[in-house]
């Protein structure tokens, strides 16, 4: 997916999960910039973390991309940066608790009523994607350029 003639992060990361990506990986490559040289890379570090981290239904795949790109934009590079890292450790708990706070929980499992591993999850899942997973990824994603961004307090 290119998201090249696309506006927004919100719609990017919509057209990635709509093409197939998963929702860790839709968020953190929506959110990753101008890091297109390394996006393969990206999905391939966001991969086991859909489905709540590898189906488990534990922390919300979006939320776990859109944490990987806090860190990609906000994180330390070096182990003594103690400033981004508590720049960074802020900025995630701000979103999860933004996250929390309008959709009640943060768990993939809680959030979307399926256990991903059950058998008959495929044929429940499509409703619960337009219902709960597209609206809570536009979401995290717009809320997670904000804090990148610095429009939004995380204190």
């Amino acid at each position: 997916m290119s998201a090249g003639a696309i506006t927004s992060p919100m719609d990017a990361a919509v057209a990635y999960f709509e093409g197939g990506y998963n929702c860790a990986e839709s968020a953190l490559l929506a959110l990753s910039g101008d890091q297109t040289t390394v996006q393969g890379e990206l999905q391939r570090l966001a991969t086991p973390f859909g489905g709540g981290v590898a189906r488990r239904g534990m922390l919300c795949g979006a939320l776990s991309g859109a944490l990987m790109a806090l860190g990609l934009h906000l994180g330390r590079s070096v182990p003594g940066d103690d400033e981004a890292k508590a720049r960074a450790y802020a900025a995630g708990e701000a979103l999860l608790a933004a996250v929390e706070a309008r959709f009640g929980s943060i768990q993939c499992r809680v959030l979307t009523g399926l256990d991903s591993r059950d058998p008959a999850r495929p044929d429940a899942f499509p409703p619960v994607k337009q219902r709960v997973c597209i609206p809570l990824l536009r979401m995290v994603v717009e809320h997670t350029r904000e804090l990148i961004e610095g429009t939004v307090r995380t204190t």
